[in-house]
């Protein structure tokens, strides 16, 4: 016990230690020199020291959902199932089937977002398809 509280402290003082400023100068040669003291006898800079990004890039802010948008309806298209023709109603039907099929069994779900990252859908945001998906079956398969 006692040696595993000994390296947990000396793992907590070498953190802080990189922690510290560091400084920038060139030397008689013209090259640069890096150090954790800075030069008596020259002009110096002090670098930005930042911790390294997060696996998978850097933190980014909460995008909201982009509105959902039926893949395969004209923007013209009746929204009534009376004024559409049959074929068009049974194919939204078979979409609205599967859409709901697909959200009730797989409870990790996740969206491309059209700058390419994919993004985790949330329970809440899940169960609100799934009720979407079910009135849409409701709506299109009479």
């Amino acid at each position: 016990m006692l040696k595993k509280t000994m390296a947990l402290l000396l793992a907590m003082m070498c953190t802080a230690v990189t922690a510290e400023t560091l400084y920038r100068w060139v030397d008689d040669s013209g090259n640069p020199q890096f150090g954790q003291h800075p030069p008596a006898n020259r002009p110096f800079t002090e670098v930005n020291i930042r911790a390294s990004q997060p696996p998978g890039g850097q933190l980014r802010a909460r995008q909201e959902p982009a509105p959902a948008v039926e893949e395969n309806t004209p923007a013209d298209a009746p929204a009534e199932p009376q004024a559409m023709s049959e074929e068009v109603r049974k194919q939204r039907c078979e979409r609205a089937r599967a859409d709901a099929q697909t959200l009730e069994n797989n409870p990790r779900l996740a969206r491309t977002l059209p700058s390419g990252e994919r993004e985790r859908i949330g329970e809440d945001e899940r169960q609100e398809l799934i009720r979407q998906a079910r009135a849409d079956i409701e709506r299109y398969c009479r």
